[in-house]
């Protein structure tokens, strides 16, 4: 069976997943810059790398956000709501927290924390291996293959992403136990509505869940954004 394989883009693969793992690496640990304001520079960088691959490898992103687009919503509420659930059990409050006035700030970096860290970790990984095996592709098998290929790119920037957040690895933070098992798990699931639905719109949605649900989920947080005085979370996000 002979499948194509486009190297120009295979080989921004690298480069995410280079990116994934440096911005956490170098700006909470290198850097130690605070959760409170790791949301900015990282939906930057994220949206930064997103712009200059569309524009430079000419994707024509309206036809993929046509694709699947339902089906990626319904899965990405489904699956936030998860997080949402496990999360309220640890936090009773959890949902009041969230209607109270002064949870605003907070609700806002979960939401584009959220954002960023899919598209970094699934959606540009995603539409990379589709690019680079599945354009054109015709037989389940193949295509079979290509799904295989999409779900390997996302695990393997999902783990260099987890990787890179400081304490991931066991010793190296103060409770001696590593998150990473926990990180890679958590993104990974955030980023399944994408792989079954194929839209870009999906995991962005159940990430913006995540970290909601992380930012309130342990219940001696009286405040939704009393993040900044929280060393980290397990998926790095604002807790």
């Amino acid at each position: 069976m002979d499948l194509k394989i486009h190297w120009k883009h295979l080989l921004w693969l690298p480069i995410n997943g280079a990116v994934a793992f440096l911005a956490p690496a170098a700006l909470l640990g290198i850097l130690g810059i605070g959760l409170g304001a790791y949301y900015i520079p990282v939906f930057v960088i994220s949206t930064a790398v997103a712009i200059y691959y569309v524009k430079s490898s000419n994707y024509i992103l309206r036809h993929q956000l046509k694709s699947g687009w339902a089906l990626g919503i319904i899965f990405g509420i489904f699956i936030g709501l998860i997080f949402l659930s496990f999360a309220s059990v640890s936090n009773p409050d959890l949902y009041r927290e969230f209607s109270r006035p002064g949870a605003a700030p907070a609700i806002i970096k979960s939401i584009i924390l959220g954002v960023a860290i899919a598209v970094l970790v699934t959606v540009l990984p995603f539409m990379i291996a589709w690019r680079s095996f599945g354009e054109n592709t015709q037989g389940v098998l193949r295509k079979s293959l290509v799904t295989v290929a999409a779900i390997a790119a996302v695990a393997a920037v999902t783990f260099l992403y987890s990787l890179g957040l400081p304490g991931s690895l066991p010793g190296t933070d103060p409770s001696g136990h590593g998150d990473l098992q926990a990180n890679f798990m958590k993104t990974m699931l955030a980023g399944v509505p994408t792989l079954i639905s194929g839209s870009p719109l999906a995991a962005p949605i159940s990430n913006v869940f995540l970290q909601l649900s992380e930012s309130a989920a342990r219940p001696d947080n009286q405040q939704l954004d009393s993040a900044e005085q929280s060393p980290t979370t397990s998926s790095g996000g604002i807790n």
